[in-house]
């Protein structure tokens, strides 16, 4: 498996303070023609910008956060995407570039380019969206079993879990220190036996309804910078509106859709969602963490590894496995 790249300083720094003349005259050089229409996009991960072309025609330009994923990896990503909507998955690819793959670097930083697509953000699900919905990720899974990712990183607690704990001990005041590791491990071993019997495939990863932009042609799904090998549950639980108990007429119509296209293991989903919940809380601390020092992170979360934070997520956390234990 390829090694995820390590930034350097210097264009790490250039990450967090990416002007407009960087952003514009990288695309020129690229060879789209720009009016300098320049507009900054809510994104944390990565610097993301609306730009418009002569032509009238507006674009979506991401650059990648220096570090995370080499060009091989994120060059994978885009195999998957152009995979699924060849598969007539609501997907979007991003554009070819002029020297002909999908990837350009500008100073170090990897960078992306979209056509901009007209939508709104979801609202609260009908019946009849939920049925789509499980038809979408039904669909993008069957395309998605047909080969695994070999340069990505695989869902598991090593990943999601473990490869923070340095950083949580390092962090984390007592007395919120020993209950919060100690949920850890539990959930860790939760999942480690509850996954071990399920199938995996290629997998969006982040499918969170924040993803999802509703055009005139039905729902659109996007972002798929946290495509990996996965199990499917991971792809469906954070489309519910609460736990799995408190939503299982919405569960039962995704299950309704997705089953048009692919086979679930019903038992072995509904055993881990709660499960996925809970590691995607951890998770959450230790992403949020580890990217504190830019500035971004640091205005999105001002009250972020203070006292008070960790005394919520350790409540937050001890509920959670209450509802897993059942």
């Amino acid at each position: 498996m390829s090694k995820e790249i390590h930034p350097t300083s210097g264009n790490q720094n250039l990450f967090y303070t990416l002007t407009p003349e960087l952003v514009l005259d990288e695309l020129q050089n690229q060879g789209f023609a720009l009016t300098g229409h320049y507009f900054a996009l809510n994104s944390l991960e990565n610097r993301v910008f609306d730009l418009k072309l002569e032509s009238g025609e507006h674009i979506v330009a991401k650059f990648y956060r220096p570090g995370r994923w080499n060009k091989t990896q994120l060059l994978e990503e885009h195999t998957f995407v152009r995979e699924l909507f060849e598969a007539d998955v609501p997907v979007l690819p991003a554009k070819v570039l002029p020297h002909g793959d999908e990837v350009g670097e500008a100073a170090g930083i990897f960078f992306s380019v979209w056509p901009r697509i007209g939508g709104r953000e979801p609202g609260d699900f009908t019946d009849e969206d939920y049925l789509r919905l499980g038809r979408l990720y039904g669909k993008l899974h069957a395309v998605g079993q047909t080969t695994a990712m070999e340069n990505r990183s695989n869902f598991n607690a090593q990943k999601m879990i473990a490869d923070y704990l340095p950083w949580f001990i390092q962090n984390i005041p007592e007395p919120y220190l020993s209950d919060f590791l100690r949920i850890t491990e539990n959930v860790t071993n939760l999942y480690n036996q509850t996954a071990k019997e399920a199938r995996t495939c290629r997998i969006h990863g982040d499918a969170h309804p924040g993803n999802l932009l509703v055009t005139k042609e039905g729902f659109l799904l996007l972002d798929f910078d946290d495509s990996m090998n996965g199990i499917p549950a991971q792809d469906l639980w954070m489309m519910l509106p609460g736990s799995l108990s408190e939503s299982q007429h919405e569960w039962h119509l995704l299950l309704e859709g997705y089953e048009t296209f692919n086979f679930l293991d019903r038992t072995t989903t509904e055993n881990i969602i709660e499960i996925l919940r809970a590691i995607r809380i951890i998770h959450y601390s230790g992403w949020v963490g580890k990217r504190i020092d830019d500035p971004s992170f640091k205005a999105a979360f001002p009250e972020f590894g203070t006292s008070g934070y960790w005394q919520r997520e350790v409540s937050i956390l001890t509920d959670q496995m209450s509802r897993i234990l059942g």
